[in-house]
């Protein structure tokens, strides 16, 4: 799953002549640092000041509820958006409905894009564009994540937060967690965790009273300057009320239907780009990886 590091995905492109719909997940997998297996019973050890159990009462909080949403304003460093299209700010919302639906909507200054999952087929729409692309994936979210992860090297915004066992991804990232005390974020007490990989180095807040992650901080140590993610979770809701449909994606009219490209398709147009003459091979903002349906 991990294709660059434990806090980098990369983001999939389609492109159509000049026009591209871009699903980004660029750095949310940091944010799984937050997440871990679940315990059996979260609330009677909450005073535990234990780091590792803290991600395990985190976890349990959120793998026991069966719908949930949440909302995270992101903000890179400008170091980790440099010669990307990922954009430096994004208002991230995310709706669960276990075991096999999902929808993620990612605001920022390029427009929304959206992920649909209804257990059934995944769909990825570019609003302002008015491109979309959806591939048969069938199953509960953990097969989804993993066989677009697979096939197409790419994995929704948040996806560790709502997989059914994160921990057993999350383990082997993480080298080592501190507990740093107990400090106020946006006016809610939370236990202030360390936690150290090889990458990226995390901050974690979780609040005392509810668990629930409420900021994470990844300085990525593998870059120069050590550039910094910021992710401030809030509108946390585990027991809310959500309409299937919202799952299920139907396509806008005016909308167009565009491939939804295979990572070895990308691996192949990369070979070519690269074998090229350098005046041949197309901007950044023009790279064909994509084209029409049946083109």
């Amino acid at each position: 799953m991990y294709k660059y590091s434990p806090a980098v995905q990369r983001p999939i492109h389609y492109e159509r002549g000049r026009a591209m719909i871009i699903c980004s997940a660029v750095m949310m997998l940091a944010l799984a640092l937050a997440c871990s297996r679940p315990a059996e019973n979260p609330a009677a050890t909450a005073a535990s000041n234990d780091p590792d159990q803290l991600l395990r009462q985190m976890s349990d909080a959120l793998a026991q509820a069966k719908k949930l949403t949440f909302k995270v304003h992101r903000t890179l460093d400008a170091a980790l958006v440099e010669d990307s299209i990922v954009a430096e700010n994004a208002e991230i919302e995310i709706s669960v409905s276990r075991p096999g639906k999902f929808h993620a909507k990612s605001d920022t200054k390029d427009g929304v894009r959206r992920i649909f999952f209804d257990g059934q087929k995944l769909s990825v729409y570019d609003e302002m564009m008015k491109l979309y692309a959806t591939v048969p994936v069938s199953g509960t979210i953990d097969d989804a994540v993993a066989r677009i992860d697979t096939e197409y090297g790419f994995t929704p915004p948040l996806a560790e937060f709502i997989l059914s066992d994160p921990y057993k991804v999350l383990s082997q990232h993480i080298k080592s967690k501190a507990y740093k005390g107990k400090e106020n974020v946006a006016g809610v007490e939370c236990h202030h965790l360390s936690l150290s990989g090889d990458v990226a180095d995390s901050e974690l807040w979780i609040g005392t009273a509810d668990l629930l992650p409420r900021k994470l901080v990844a300085t990525f140590k593998d870059r120069e300057g050590s550039p910094k993610l910021q992710a401030d979770f809030s509108n946390w809701n585990l027991a809310p009320t959500l309409d299937d449909k919202m799952f299920a994606f139907v396509p806008p009219k005016d909308a167009e239907n565009i491939d939804m490209i295979t990572e070895e398709q990308m691996k192949e147009t990369a070979a070519k780009e690269s074998a090229a003459p350098e005046s041949a091979v197309p901007q950044k903002s023009a790279t064909p990886v994509a084209g029409k349906k049946g083109t």
